[in-house]
This record gives C-alpha cells, structure tokens and sequence, in this order.
C-alpha cells in the first residue's frame, strides 16, 4: 500500500533535508542556503507524484 503524500513528503524531508543544506551552502551564499533548499522542496511538493517511491532513488 502506498503512503499518503504527506507522509511520502515527509519521509523525503527527513531523509534528504541536511544533506541538501550541505550541499546549497557550498554553492549559494551560506544566508541563502535554507531559501534555496525550500524552494527545492516546494518543487519536491508540486510534483510528488513524480518523485520515485524509495528515498535512496528520489535523493537527486
């Protein structure tokens, strides 16, 4: 049975969210990184049911 998107969302968020914080301070100014990973998961958000069921596939 699949999760509901929320909890598919939010089992994305946990598993993806300081490795993306990470990643966004070594490429955008540091103040910037948490604005550039939201505006990421809002993307993430809108095209769920796109993104691959397993986390180890829907990282990149």
């Amino acid at each position: 049975m699949s999760k509901q998107p929320e909890e598919r969302f939010v089992a994305l968020y946990e598993a993806t969210y300081a490795d993306l914080v990470r990643f966004a301070q070594r490429r955008v100014p540091e103040a910037q990184a948490e604005d550039t990973v939201a505006e990421a998961f809002l993307a993430a958000w809108r095209r769920l049911d796109e993104a691959p069921e397993q986390l180890v596939d829907a990282r990149a």
